[in-house]
């Protein structure tokens, strides 16, 4: 019986480890993983934007399909008191938005706090953020500029 030479055994642990790994990072960037939860996309008004106009609604859009029953949005002053709330946008087929409805803002900063469940396979994510309404002149209170901070909690 001939056994393999050392350099042999070598070079296949090398070759066996090496495509273990190849397949570990793919599978990491496999659509299952990628799409395990309904991340923000984009909103309206933008995180950290500072508008001159109050808004009437904000409006978000995230990676995937929402699950309606479970996603919510809600909008809440500088006080923390809530200005408009609302949930998945039933006209959007897709399900992959929400629009929380708002009182009659004035100046200041509002966070708006966003729970998404996903429809795909149940995944929860919470995010939020801030945008500024400016005072009638345009003016922004040094304690109003913020800056566009994403803040996303992930519940296992």
């Amino acid at each position: 019986m001939v056994r393999n030479p050392p350099e042999r055994r070598i070079r296949w642990l090398c070759a066996a480890g090496g495509a273990a790994v190849l397949a570990f990072v793919l599978g990491l960037f496999s659509p299952a993983v990628v799409r395990g939860h309904a991340r923000l996309v984009r909103s309206e008004p933008a995180a950290g934007a500072v508008v001159r106009v109050a808004p009437a609604l904000v409006r978000a859009w995230f990676s995937e399909e929402l699950d309606p029953a479970r996603s919510v949005i809600n909008v809440r002053d500088a006080r923390g008191v809530l200005v408009g709330s609302g949930g998945v946008d039933l006209n959007d087929l897709e399900r992959r938005s929400m629009v929380a409805k708002l009182k009659s803002l004035r100046p200041g900063t509002y966070t708006v706090a966003w729970q998404t469940v996903s429809a795909l396979d149940g995944d929860l994510l919470r995010g939020r953020f801030r945008f500024t309404v400016a005072s009638s002149g345009g003016e922004v209170a040094p304690q109003q500029r913020i800056f566009a901070v994403v803040h996303l909690q992930e519940d296992r």
